[in-house]
C-alpha cells in the first residue's frame, strides 16, 4: 500500500476533498542541483485534489485543514502505469508493422506509427475513463489506528 499525507480542503456528507503536493524523488538525489529532471519537477509541482470516500465514517469528525493519510494499492499503481505507458507503445508498434507490411515508403511507415501512437493514447484514455471509476481503484482514507485489513475491505 502506498500512503500519502494530504490536507482536507472540503468536507462533504460521504467524501472528503484532499489536497496533496506531488513529490519528486529528486529531493533525495545527490545530483539534484545539476540535473535537468530536477528543474522540470520543481516547475511542475502543483497541488492535486483527490476525492476520498468516507466509507461510512462520520463526516463531522473531519475539519478543513486537517491532515489525513490516504492510500492506494501497489497493484492499482502497477495496472494503471502499464495501461498508461504500454498500450500506446503497443499501438505504435502495430502501426509501424502495418505500414511495413503494406510496403509503404519509410515516411508513410513512420506516419502509420504516429497514427498508431495517437490511437493508442486515445484508447488508453477511454479505457482509464471507463475503468477508473471503479471503487477498487480509488484511494482510501487510512487512520492511525487502522491497518491494511481495512483498506482491503474498503476496496471491495
Amino acid at each position: 500500500m502506498i500512503k500519502e499525507s494530504g490536507r482536507v480542503v472540503s468536507v462533504e456528507e460521504d467524501h472528503l476533498w484532499v489536497q496533496t503536493i506531488r513529490k519528486s524523488a529528486c529531493s533525495t538525489c545527490s545530483a539534484e542541483k545539476g540535473c535537468g529532471q530536477s528543474l522540470l519537477s520543481k516547475w511542475g509541482q502543483e497541488p492535486g485534489f483527490i476525492r476520498v470516500d468516507l466509507n461510512g465514517r462520520d463526516h463531522s469528525k473531519y475539519q478543513i485543514d486537517d491532515t489525513v493519510t490516504i492510500a492506494i494499492g501497489e497493484d492499482v499503481l502497477l495496472k494503471t502505469s502499464l495501461a498508461l505507458y504500454l498500450l500506446p507503445l503497443v499501438f505504435l508498434m502495430v502501426g509501424i508493422f502495418v505500414g511495413h507490411s503494406l510496403a509503404l515508403a519509410e515516411a508513410y511507415t513512420v506516419l502509420t506509427g504516429a497514427v498508431g501512437l495517437v490511437a493508442g493514447a486515445l484508447f488508453t484514455r477511454k479505457v482509464l475513463n471507463v475503468y477508473g471509476k471503479s471503487q477498487s481503484l480509488e484511494p482510501v482514507l487510512v487512520e492511525a489506528d487502522e491497518d491494511v485489513v481495512y483498506w482491503a475491505e474498503g476496496a471491495k
